[in-house]
């Protein structure tokens, strides 16, 4: 579509993301050349139209607000009954991209990129509107750091579509509030939660909660305790973790309500963190107003006797005149110095190592809706290889790998093998058609006419085809050529200048039968293949074999012929492979005992 100019005057320069319900791209305003951003909605979701309305209206509320903070859809409008959304265009990438490059990341930038985040939540929720769908997807970081919430109030249309919301559950589930799994409507205070979830996941380069499915996840955010994020990144304050606690409280309660509470204690710590003072739980709103940590004088000791400075001074001076209690003392912090290196090597390592996660089930799934269910298990989709199948749609996965059920630590990447949809097509009815016409209907199936063309006698007018191989309605793999025989027009024409009787009488060679034995071996498959045997003899053209073989198996099939010769014809997947022609000695008339 990259090229494409939608509405008269919006070209697409480029796809930006590729989510569950839009395609998302950059795109070029004609008459002031802008960067716009050009949502399109995926299949099946531009056919519901009381959904695309209800997009639309969402999308109008959200408008309304005016913050460098928060993405403005500009409308929603039509293209040859395409529908599709246009917004400010946000350069940058989105927080889950940066997630999964960077995190985690110091401190003070995660603390800075959830302000930035909040601030467009907070002009959103000023302006009495939910976002409800706060996500690593829907947040655009700026190239100066600065955050832009994007399609703010579109779960308000979710109900007006049969699927849509089924189909937005998978990345949306590591983010909801326990309240909203459960069937409530989103609020500021589930906003909050959710950017609970980024916070953890900035500090700490992992979700606070990994599982197989949605319904898992919802469970999860249900039931299990909060993790600190002291317990992934040692360098966390004790404040921010309580923070992150609140903001992710599974009582909508004891949770921040707003943005502007949470963001508020962020504050608080980012001024501290500026002037490393240290702060206590829970917060003063007076603490944001502190100067700089004022210097205290030393306490001094309180004076002792003249000769219990001394005696103590004495034992002093015979411990370090001592060389074994001198060299215990070196030994000793060594070990001390070593067991703590090596204690906080392990806590390292085994803090950061990402988690294992299932690999789960992709066969059958579109790709697009495969690629979401690993993002939301924070798992890389890479694709691979595109194989013809008769069994799945053009977009399905195949099979992956690692296989369903394996598993591999979080950031893996999990290749899969896509089915580029039917290999085969039916040949169409061409006897009766000009020459030309045929050529265009084979080509526009994919299909060739097997060059030279045979030119017979024949009562049907000149360059009018008469017969055909293989005939109509038979099944054959794309590119096959068709072999053609067409009219030179020297016979006269009956009386009713048309073409001859197609419909004619057996062959009497149709009551001869022979016995025949074809030897297979797949030495030119790659991977399974479905192998299929058809005949043409005097009888017709009918199949006699099809099973599924793998590369380098040998196997026979036999078959019964009617008539002095065979014609077999060898397909791998409808492809045709091979012809083979057979005329078998000693033909017996049909019925005769073997």
């Amino acid at each position: 579509m990259i090229g494409e100019v939608f509405g008269s005057r919006y070209e697409l320069v480029s796809i930006t993301t590729d989510g569950p319900i839009f395609t998302s791209f950059q795109g070029k305003e004609a008459t002031t050349g802008k960067d716009v951003c050009v949502r399109t909605f995926r299949s099946p979701f531009d056919r519901e139209l009381d959904f695309v309305e209800a997009v639309g209206i969402a999308a109008k509320k959200a408008s309304s607000v005016d913050h460098p903070g928060v993405e403005r859809i500009l409308g929603l409008e039509h293209d040859a009954g395409r529908p599709f959304l246009i917004g400010q265009f946000s350069p940058g990438i989105t927080l889950a991209e940066r997630i999964r490059k960077l995190a985690p990341f110091s401190v003070p930038v995660a603390v800075g990129t959830a302000i930035s985040i909040l601030e467009g939540l907070d002009a959103l929720h000023s302006a009495g509107i939910v976002h409800g769908d706060v996500s690593a997807e829907n947040i655009v970081i700026g190239v100066d750091g600065s955050a832009r919430v994007q399609l703010a109030a579109v779960w308000e249309a979710y109900s007006r579509s049969a699927t849509a919301g089924a189909v937005v559950l998978p990345s949306m589930a590591p983010f909801l509030a326990p309240e909203v799994s459960a069937g409530a409507t989103p609020s500021t205070g589930s906003d909050v939660y959710s950017v609970g979830v980024l916070l953890f996941e900035l500090l700490c380069g992992r979700p606070p909660y990994s599982a197989d499915s949605a319904l898992a996840m919802a469970m999860k955010h249900a039931t299990t305790p909060t993790p600190s994020v002291k317990g992934f990144n040692a360098s966390a304050p004790i404040v921010l973790d309580e923070i992150v606690k609140k903001a992710m409280n599974k009582d909508p309660a004891a949770r921040y309500r707003t943005a502007s509470a949470m963001m508020a204690d962020l504050r608080i710590l980012q001024d501290a963190l500026r002037f490393g003072r240290t702060l206590s739980w829970p917060l003063k709103p007076a603490e944001a107003l502190e100067a700089e940590p004022v210097a205290v004088a030393p306490r001094m000791a309180a004076a002792r006797p003249p000769q219990e400075r001394e005696g103590r001074r004495r034992r002093r001076d015979r411990e370090d005149d001592d060389p074994l209690v001198r060299y215990l003392g070196y030994f000793a912090a060594m070990f001390v110095c070593i067991l703590a290196g090596v204690l906080i090597m392990w806590v390292g390592m085994n803090a950061s190592k990402p988690k294992y996660v299932r690999v789960p089930t992709l066969k059958g799934t579109d790709i697009a809706q495969a690629r979401v269910t690993l993002r939301g298990l924070h798992l890389e989709l890479h694709e691979g290889l595109r194989q013809q199948s008769e069994q799945f749609p053009e977009n399905t996965v195949l099979t992956s790998d690692p296989e369903a059920g394996d598993r591999v630590r979080e950031g893996s990447t999990i290749t899969v093998v896509v089915s580029s949809g039917s290999g085969s097509v039916e040949v169409p009815d061409l006897v009766g058609m000009e020459l030309d016409n045929a050529r265009s209907a084979l080509h526009n199936l994919s299909l060739n006419v097997s060059e030279p063309v045979d030119y017979i006698d024949s009562k049907a007018p000149r360059d009018q085809v008469v017969e055909q191989d293989p005939p109509a309605k038979r099944k054959v793999g794309r590119e096959t050529n068709i072999h053609l025989k067409v009219s030179n027009g020297t016979a006269p024409p009956d009386a009713a200048g048309t073409a001859p009787d197609r419909t004619q009488a057996p062959p009497a060679d149709a009551d001869v039968t022979n016995e025949y034995t074809l030897h297979i071996k797949l030495t030119d498959a790659k991977s399974t293949v479905q192998v299929r045997v058809e005949i043409e003899d005097a009888n017709g053209t009918r199949n006699i074999y099809e099973e599924s073989h793998e590369p380098d198996e040998e196997f026979d099939v036999d078959a019964t012929g009617y008539g002095p010769t065979a014609t077999f014809r060898i397909y791998y997947n409808d492809q045709l492979k091979k012809t083979i022609h057979q005329s078998a000695p000693g033909a017996r008339p049909r019925g005769a005992k073997q």
